[in-house]
């Protein structure tokens, strides 16, 4: 085989190659790309059809000094990014990821001295719900709504009845209900 051949062969491999590449690139983008969905289909996970219900596994958790429950009950970093931030004023800024990065750093730091409050102050005491109301007027972001000035009022094993000062915002999407936050 002359050099020129062998050359030539190997360039047609090779350009074999690369369009076998790019088609295979361009099937994964395809399928890939169809699996993602727009912050209007995506729904939260691990979410509760009532606040009450959102409310009282809280208080399951804390019985059971639960940290894991606790972590779950809430909205995740994705939950975050992709479903609830692209709706708010901050998810218009195309700035982008250095504000949203932010915004989920100074949440994730308030939930976890929240949780560790929580824990402290009431973890292992069981509590019985007698009431879940919003003091403070909710905010809509196009099909979600932010509920405010959670107020959880809760009887505990004595038969007093308390407001238990834990719950800070929770999102409402389609019905189901997720926290945004817990008190620090």
């Amino acid at each position: 085989m002359t050099t020129t051949r062998w050359l030539l062969n190997n360039l047609l491999q090779t350009r074999k190659r690369a369009a076998r590449t790019a088609v295979l690139c361009v099937l994964i983008g395809a399928v890939v790309g169809c699996g993602r969905k727009s912050p209007d289909l995506m729904t939260l996970t691990n979410s509760y059809d009532s606040p009450a219900t959102l409310c009282q596994r809280v208080l399951v958790a804390l019985a059971a000094c639960d940290t894991l429950a606790l972590e779950t009950i809430r909205i995740t970093r994705f939950e975050h990014d992709s479903i609830l931030v692209p709706h708010m004023p901050i998810g218009k800024d195309t700035t982008g990821h250095k504000d949203l990065a932010l915004a989920w750093y100074m949440l994730e730091q308030r939930n976890i001295k929240g949780i560790r409050r929580a824990l402290a102050d009431y973890g292992g005491q069981r509590f019985e719900l007698v009431s879940v109301k919003f003091n403070r007027p909710e905010e809509k972001y196009g099909h979600l709504i932010v509920h405010k000035g959670t107020e959880v009022r809760v009887r505990d094993a004595a038969g007093e009845e308390m407001v238990l000062g834990i719950f800070g915002s929770i999102l409402e999407q389609d019905g189901r209900y997720k926290l945004v936050s817990i008190r620090d």
